[in-house]
């Protein structure tokens, strides 16, 4: 599975980064998100893990997130370590003209349940990853 978006947001990339890197701010944009907790010590960066929960298709899941590219203000990767999807998600953030583009794609292999469902639940995601950077657009250009 695949989705991928592609926003400009009417803010400098620093701002956007902040935002991010804010704990749960996830909260205000992302739909289905519930918490981030049992997350390691330090700074935010290559290495750090937390557990990501979210209520999503009628379903509590639990995944073990880890950083695994980290350049500030230009690109975070990261990838699950546990849970029933395995996942890799990378943001990157280039200046443009009237702000900055953020270009996020996510690459995916469900197991169990989320394995049957297979283009429905691709379509769905697509369409969930266009709703939450359309939120966050919504929420950083007030």
């Amino acid at each position: 599975m695949k989705a991928e978006t592609s926003i400009v947001i009417k803010r400098s990339a620093e701002d956007i980064w902040a935002f991010f890197e804010e704990e749960d701010s996830q909260a205000q944009w992302v739909s289905g998100f519930v918490e981030a907790r049992d997350r390691s010590e330090g700074p935010y960066g290559v290495g750090s893990t937390w557990t990501d929960v979210r209520q999503q298709f009628g379903r509590h899941i639990e995944s073990q997130i880890e950083v695994t590219e980290y350049e500030p203000n230009r690109k975070t990767v990261y990838k699950t370590t546990g849970g029933p999807v395995q996942a890799e998600a990378t943001t990157t953030f280039e200046p443009v003209e009237d702000g900055t583009r953020l270009n996020y794609v996510i690459e995916a292999e469900a197991e169990g349940y989320f394995k049957l469902t297979g283009p429905l639940l691709n379509r769905m995601i697509q369409r969930q990853v266009d709703s939450d950077f359309s939120n966050l657009k919504d929420l950083l250009e007030v």
